[in-house]
């Protein structure tokens, strides 16, 4: 199954019956539904811990406290400014994990990768995703926009999980968030709502893309 493939089929199956059948929503927070999904999506990846790993708060930059010695000129690549973290993101690897020389304080950034995914989500009331924390959205687009275009990442997710009841309400908040990521590299953004008082509006949204 391909990746994009399964990861819609994690968030519409796996994540929707951890609420509503395993009543996980009394412990659910952002940081909860990423940790749901890291421990799903790994059964998407057939070389997870070979080629391939989930990170949670993925930085596309490496830190500048990082000393490791046998790595500086792969930790060249990974210089910028990017201090900020994406929520959850899926690199890939260029070289088996098993094949490469772990040294003294060797990170992430030691190791030449590529960040396939990344993810941002957001738990919230629609009226508050809408109002309150708007720009708290436009500044996980931007971070999510970034890493498509700087980074490469081949796809971005904006996942949402809210109250609406019903279909109109799950449209008006599809075109709202449409609305926020008009602009450059968005054929590459989905948009993953589900709602937590109807299990039937859980869906993976694609951008459509005028010609």
């Amino acid at each position: 199954m391909e990746l994009e493939e399964c990861i819609e089929k994690v968030w519409k199956e796996k994540l929707r019956e951890e609420l509503f059948e395993n009543h996980n929503y009394l412990l659910w927070e952002e940081a909860g539904i990423a940790g749901l999904m890291f421990t799903h999506l790994r059964g998407c990846l057939d070389d997870y811990g070979k080629r391939t790993l989930i990170v949670p708060e993925y930085r596309p930059t490496a830190p500048r406290s990082i000393r490791c010695e046998l790595h500086k000129d792969v930790i060249k690549r990974y210089k910028g400014k990017e201090k900020w973290k994406v929520d959850l993101s899926i690199v890939r690897f260029k070289e088996d994990l098993d094949r490469v020389k772990i040294g003294k304080e060797c990170s992430l950034w030691c190791f030449e990768h590529k960040p396939v995914v990344a993810m941002e989500f957001k738990y919230m009331d629609y009226y508050i995703l809408k109002s309150t924390l708007k720009e708290e959205l436009k500044r996980d687009i931007s971070k999510l926009r970034t890493m498509i275009e700087k980074w490469n990442t081949e796809i971005a997710y904006l996942c949402v999980i809210t109250d609406v009841e019903n279909e109109q309400e799950y449209n008006d908040l599809l075109n709202f968030l449409k609305d926020l990521i008009k602009g450059k590299s968005k054929e590459k953004f989905r948009i993953a709502i589900g709602s937590w008082e109807n299990p039937k509006l859980w869906n993976v949204e694609k951008m459509v893309v005028s010609l």
